[in-house]
């Protein structure tokens, strides 16, 4: 391949800038007429869609030769993907459709000022400048569509080259600038822009990691809109959605869904503006309290019920909503009106038809204050009542919760990992759970724990082995995940990934030099104490063998799906017999010639697939030779 000489002229990056605008702006200035040219060299594979700041194989070095730019300012300036269709835009967590790959947006008075492009222009959730407060445009007064392939000067028509602060475009009303300011600080690559974001939120959220805030703030946004709104609807909606985060907890009463938003969307944005600080705790829906010590039930034959004859306070709320009165109402076809009376409650039958939950778990939900405990008369008996608009966000919420496994197994771990995590407070548990129930999961909270473990990775390291390769560093008890995902998120394991866009933890590196520090980890009481049971895979991961193995054949099991065994008759079998694979690991050579020598040696076998640990680790050093 032939080699590209440097430009001319070096190019100073500007704060702010994207990737992509830096590297046109290069070119532009010197006179290069496609991007193409270069990026064909760097490794790119389209012609049409220029993906510096998205594509990992694009090779920022040669680049940063090439335009003469410190390869450190391309770095900060490429969007890491996290996995799951996520990227990292200058810390915050974003969709992979969020950003804008095509078309070059631009804001006509902010080229006037400063040509350059701006990285918050590249986000297609922000349809204005926070600059010059007009709105983003991606076409020309000859109507000819802007781009990244053809060059003309990133502030001149890809076609016709007259300057782009000729285009008319709408301003944002004054009275929507200040509200709007919050959505567009928070997105801001400028640490400084950043701060003075955080600082006009509420103080209890002023901690809270700003792509919760982001995403809370969009999904309010796509809950206020029909499809395709046009553009003074859709601006009226972000602001309000702003505004409602700034007026945070109490700031969605006065909201009301598009008429076409689906239930199910409605509740998820009102579930995440609740959830924003997930150590609040209070009642999923309020439970009216009596109104003295000798207060008695009032029944109303149309009404029913109007409350329990006392107060019961949850013992476990799951999730930190809003009291059942200050929600508004989520609507499948129509935009509610305000109403001043409750909505008509209906029996169990046709509650667990609606919620299409069981009557178990409505019975379950109710008895712990979940919902609220209303009652009704009905020949002559009182008996349980539901409202049909709690019931359906609760519904929702319950449905929509994560389990440990599945946690898990997106993560590449299994669920005992994900119980030690939990309990080591580093995700949190703050789905919907019932009282004795397992721990549950919701969805942005996972997102945040993966962008949290993504974003301590380093680009790279000394002597590099996957990290399931130094757990085996631990033999004869649990792994101690806890203290494993801890070390990492605190800097004391460094580490790296194969892949981001896999499972986490199965692409997940480390220094060949932490094994021994991970084999010195001791496992949480979570491992002894609360598990008494363990999946085949958990199992075999104490053992240190492959999931093909049938190591466990010989113990006894229950069940069917999944097959479980006594965490202590694994830890048992794991301390007497030791597997190819953790021999191979530790002694540095292959599984095939490990097992040729250990089958030699005649050493005596515990289980299949297992050898005994002590006459084992004697030939150790000959193997390690």
């Amino acid at each position: 391949m032939a080699h590209v000489r440097p430009l001319r002229k070096a190019t100073t990056p500007i704060d702010g800038e994207s990737a992509r605008g830096l590297f046109c702006r290069a070119l532009g200035d010197h006179g290069v007429p496609l991007s193409f040219t270069v990026l064909r060299r760097l490794g790119a594979q389209h012609r049409n869609v220029v993906t510096i700041a998205e594509d990992p194989e694009i090779d920022l070095e040669e680049m940063g030769r090439i335009i003469r730019v410190d390869v450190g300012e391309l770095e900060q300036r490429r969007y890491k993907p996290l996995g799951m269709k996520r990227y990292l835009f200058f810390g915050l967590v974003v969709r992979s459709t969020a950003i804008e790959k095509k078309v070059r947006r631009f804001s006509p008075k902010s080229l006037a000022m400063f040509p350059h492009m701006r990285a918050l222009w590249e986000l297609r959730d922000l349809p204005f400048c926070a600059e010059s407060w007009d709105l983003l445009v991606d076409s020309c007064v000859c109507k000819a569509k802007q781009g990244w392939i053809r060059l003309n000067g990133v502030h001149r028509c890809d076609d016709c080259g007259r300057p782009l602060a000729n285009v008319k475009t709408e301003q944002v009303p004054k009275q929507l600038q200040s509200g709007l300011s919050l959505v567009a600080g928070l997105a801001n690559p400028l640490p400084e822009m950043q701060k003075i974001a955080i600082e006009s939120l509420p103080e209890r959220l002023r901690g809270i990691d700003r792509s919760r805030i982001y995403d809370c703030i969009l999904q309010l946004r796509r809950a206020l809109i029909d499809e395709n709104p046009d553009w003074s609807t859709d601006l009226l909606a972000l602001h309000a959605a702003c505004v409602a985060v700034l007026a945070w907890p109490t700031g969605i009463a006065d909201l009301r869904p598009a008429a076409s938003t689906a239930p199910s969307t409605w509740n998820r944005a009102l579930s995440g503006y609740a959830n924003l600080v997930p150590a609040q705790v209070q009642p999923v829906f309020s439970v009216r309290p009596r109104s003295g010590a000798g207060a008695k039930r009032t029944v109303s034959p149309k009404r029913g019920v109007r409350g329990p004859a006392a107060s019961v306070q949850p013992r476990r709320p799951a999730v930190a909503l809003p009291h059942s009165q200050d929600l508004p109402p989520a609507s499948a076809g129509v935009t509610p009106a305000p109403s001043s009376h409750k909505s008509a409650l209906i029996g169990i039958r046709p509650a667990y038809e609606l919620a299409k939950l069981s009557p178990e778990t409505l019975v379950a939900a109710r008895s712990n204050n979940l919902l609220a405990r209303h009652e009704r008369l009905r020949g002559g008996r009182i008996v349980p009542a539901f409202d049909p608009q709690e019931l359906v966000r609760f519904a929702d919420l319950f449905r929509s919760r994560l389990s440990a496994e599945s946690v898990g197994y997106r993560l590449g771990m299994g669920r005992r990992a994900v119980q030690d995590i939990t309990a080591c407070g580093h995700i949190s548990a703050n789905g919907i759970s019932l009282v004795n129930d397992e721990a549950w999961f919701t969805e942005p909270n996972v997102a945040i724990f993966e962008a949290r473990v993504v974003n301590g990775a380093r680009p790279s390291l000394r002597d590099p082995i996957n990290l399931r390769s130094a757990l085996m560093a631990v033999h004869g008890r649990p792994k101690p995940w806890g203290e494993v995902v801890g070390a990492m998120l605190a800097g004391d394991l460094p580490y790296a990934f194969e892949d981001v866009d896999g499972k986490l933890f199965e692409n997940a590196l480390v220094e060949g030099s932490s094994a021994a520090a991970i084999g010195r980890m001791a496992s949480t009481t979570l491992s002894g104490a609360h598990i008494e049971r363990v999946t085949k895979s958990e199992a075999l991961e104490i053992l240190n063998a492959t999931n093909k193995s049938s190591a466990v054949a010989a113990l006894d099991s229950s069940g069917t799906n999944p097959v479980t065994f006594k965490l202590g008759d694994v830890t048992s079998l794991a301390q007497r017999g030791v597997s190819v694979l953790e021999i191979a690991t530790a002694t540095g050579r292959s599984a095939a010639s490990t097992y040729h020598v250990v089958a030699r040696a005649g050493i005596m076998t515990v289980a299949h697939g297992l050898w005994d640990r002590l006459q084992a680790e004697r030939i150790f050093p000959e193997l390690s030779r």
